[in-house]
C-alpha cells in the first residue's frame, strides 16, 4: 500500500525542517506523545544555554493574492498563546523554501481571532524565509537567552506577568512594578467609568500617631501610610492569586482617586489688601467621611498646610496649621534659587505687626476666606520668623551669585540670624548700629586730631555653617566718638561715649 499524497507531502516536509536544523547543528526531537507539536528544537547551545522552541510543520497551505495562509484550529492556537516557550509553524514550499511564524507571538497580538471553535487562517509573510542560522538566532534571542542576558527583560516578565493577572477578573487590571525586591500591584476598575466594590479589612499596629493616619484617610480623604497588623482583601478570585486574601502584614499606602486644585492664599491683617504682602500655596482638597481637608501639594513651597473643615449643625469648624516643609524643599537646591522664599521676609515683618493674617482658599465653586487670630499667628511665629530668615539668606546669595546650599538637616545659631539680617539689612541701603566700643588706627595721611566724623573701611566675610557664602565691601561711620592717644602699636584710638554711634554700611564703592 502507498503513501496518501497528504501523508507523503506532511514526511517529506518534516524532513526538509529535520535537514535544515541539523545542517545548522542544532538538536532536533520528538515528544513521545504527540500533544500538538511536530518537533522540539534546541538551538546553540553555547548561545541560548538549553532554551528550547516548538515546531508545528505545514505540508500544505494555500497562496494569497500576497502571502501563503495556513489554516489552524482556534483550539490549537490558544494551546499556543499558552505555551511557556515559543512555537512556530513552518510551511514548506514546493521550491524548497521554508517559511516561518512565531504562532505564540501572533496568538498574543491577537486575541480577539483565538475565541470559540473553527479555524483560523495565517498569513506567512514572504520575507520570513528560514535560511539563514545567524538571522534567526538574533530574532530568537529577545525570548530565548537566559533572562540575565535579555534587554528589558524585567519590563517583559512585568508586562506578561500583568497580563496574566488581568485576565483572572475581567471587571480589573492589574499593573505590576518591582519595589525592594517583591512585586508590588496596582489594581483599578477595567473601565475607567465603572467602579468596583471589594471587601477590605484594616487593622493598623495600635500606635497612636498610626491610628491616626488611618483615621484621618477615613474621615477626610487624605492620602496616608501606615503599619497595619493585618490586611485582607476580598470580593475577586484576582486576590487570591496575588496573596491578599490572606492577612498580610506590612505598610499601607491610601490614596484617594479624586481630589481637586485648591489656591491658598494669606495676608498679613483680618482682611484682603492691595498694598500687602501675600503668599500663595498650591494645595489639594480631599472629601471624607466626616469632612473635607486642604494639603498643600508638592515638594516646591516652604510652607507645609494642612486645613480640616467639619460641618455640623451650628456651622463648618476649620483646624488650620501651618509648619515648615520637610520633604527636603530647603535643602533641594543652591538658597539662591529657592524662588518660593523671595518676598517672604517681607511677609513675615507684616505679618508680625498686624498680628493677624487673613487666609482665602480658592476653589471651584467659590471662594472661602478664614481669619487667623493673635493666638494661632504667635503660636506659629516660630516657623514664619525662621522661613523670614530663609527668605533675607536667599536674597544674600542671590545678590553674590552664590552656590551656598543648605544640608537635609541644620541649625542656624543666633550669632548666624543675626548676621543674616544684618547683612540683608546693609544689602537694602539701611545703616545698621553695631555697637562698637573701640577702635584702634593710623591714620593714612597727615592728621591733627581735629575730626570728628570717622569712616572705617573693611570687608564682611559672611558665613554660614562653617562654609563662606561671600564677600562684601563694607563702611563703618563713627560719630561722637572720643579721639585718644593710641596703645604702642597704633597711634590713636577711638573710645564709644554716650551717644556715640557706629554705623554699618555697605560701601558699594570701595574695594576694601
Amino acid at each position: 500500500m502507498n503513501f496518501p499524497d497528504s501523508q507523503l507531502v506532511a514526511e517529506a516536509s518534516e524532513l526538509a525542517v529535520r535537514q535544515l536544523f541539523t545542517g545548522w547543528r542544532w538538536v532536533v526531537g520528538k515528544d513521545f506523545i504527540d500533544v500538538g507539536y511536530d518537533f522540539v528544537i534546541t538551538p546553540d547551545q553555547s548561545v541560548f544555554k538549553g532554551a528550547r522552541f516548538c515546531v508545528q510543520v505545514k505540508g500544505t497551505a494555500t497562496r494569497g493574492k500576497r502571502s501563503y495562509v495556513a489554516k489552524v484550529s482556534k483550539q490549537r492556537l490558544r494551546q499556543y498563546a499558552d505555551c511557556v516557550v515559543p512555537v512556530f509553524i513552518l510551511r514548506v514550499l514546493p521550491d524548497g523554501r521554508i517559511l516561518w511564524l512565531d504562532a505564540r507571538r501572533w496568538c498574543q497580538e491577537h486575541p480577539g481571532r483565538l475565541a470559540g471553535s473553527g479555524e483560523t487562517g495565517l498569513k506567512f509573510p514572504d520575507s520570513n524565509v528560514l535560511s539563514d542560522e545567524g538571522e534567526f538566532m538574533e530574532y530568537l534571542k529577545p525570548s530565548m537567552l537566559p533572562m540575565g542576558q535579555r534587554r528589558d527583560a524585567v519590563a517583559s516578565a512585568a508586562n506578561e506577568r500583568a497580563a496574566y493577572l488581568s485576565s483572572i477578573d475581567d471587571r480589573l487590571r492589574v499593573r505590576i512594578d518591582y519595589v525592594n525586591g517583591r512585586e508590588s500591584y496596582a489594581v483599578s476598575a477595567a473601565k475607567p467609568n465603572e467602579e468596583f466594590a471589594a471587601g477590605l479589612v484594616i487593622n493598623p499596629v495600635p500606635q497612636s500617631a498610626n491610628v491616626e493616619k488611618l483615621r484621618d484617610a477615613m474621615n477626610y480623604g487624605v492620602p496616608a501610610e501606615f503599619d497595619v497588623a493585618e490586611f485582607r482583601m476580598t470580593g475577586s478570585p484576582l486576590f487570591e492569586e496575588i496573596g491578599a486574601d490572606r492577612g498580610l502584614v506590612g505598610r499601607v499606602s491610601l490614596r484617594p482617586t479624586r481630589s481637586e486644585s485648591v489656591q491658598v492664599t494669606m495676608v498679613p491683617g483680618e482682611k484682603f489688601s492691595l498694598t500687602a504682602a501675600s503668599v500663595q500655596i498650591d494645595s489639594r482638597l480631599y472629601r471624607g467621611a466626616r469632612g473635607l481637608a486642604v494639603l498643600s501639594e508638592g515638594e516646591q513651597s516652604p510652607l507645609s498646610l494642612r486645613a480640616q473643615f467639619d460641618p455640623s449643625e451650628n456651622g463648618t469648624k476649620a483646624n488650620i496649621t501651618l509648619s515648615t516643609n520637610t520633604s527636603g524643599y530647603l535643602s533641594s537646591a543652591p538658597v539662591a534659587n529657592l524662588t518660593a522664599l523671595a518676598g517672604f521676609a517681607e511677609w513675615f515683618e507684616q505679618a508680625t505687626t498686624k498680628r493677624s493674617i487673613w487666609l482665602c482658599f480658592d476653589f471651584d465653586v467659590g471662594r472661602v476666606p478664614a481669619v487667623l487670630g493673635e493666638a494661632e499667628v504667635s503660636r506659629m511665629l516660630p516657623v514664619f520668623g525662621h522661613l523670614a530668615y530663609l527668605s533675607k539668606l536667599h536674597a544674600i546669595t542671590k545678590f553674590c551669585a552664590s552656590g551656598f546650599q543648605l544640608p537635609l538637616s541644620y541649625e542656624l545659631s543666633d550669632q548666624e540670624l543675626d548676621e543674616i539680617d544684618t547683612l540683608y539689612k546693609i544689602l537694602r541701603g539701611e545703616r545698621v548700629e553695631i555697637g562698637l566700643q573701640s577702635l584702634q588706627f593710623d591714620p593714612q595721611r597727615e592728621f591733627d586730631g581735629s575730626c570728628g566724623e570717622f569712616i572705617a573701611t573693611t570687608e564682611l566675610v559672611f558665613v554660614i555653617l562653617g562654609n563662606e557664602v561671600g564677600k562684601f565691601p563694607v563702611a563703618i561711620q563713627l560719630k561722637d566718638f572720643d579721639l585718644l592717644p593710641g596703645t604702642e602699636k597704633f597711634s590713636w584710638r577711638l573710645q564709644r561715649v554716650e551717644g556715640a554711634q557706629s554705623l554699618l554700611y555697605y560701601d558699594e564703592h570701595s574695594s576694601a
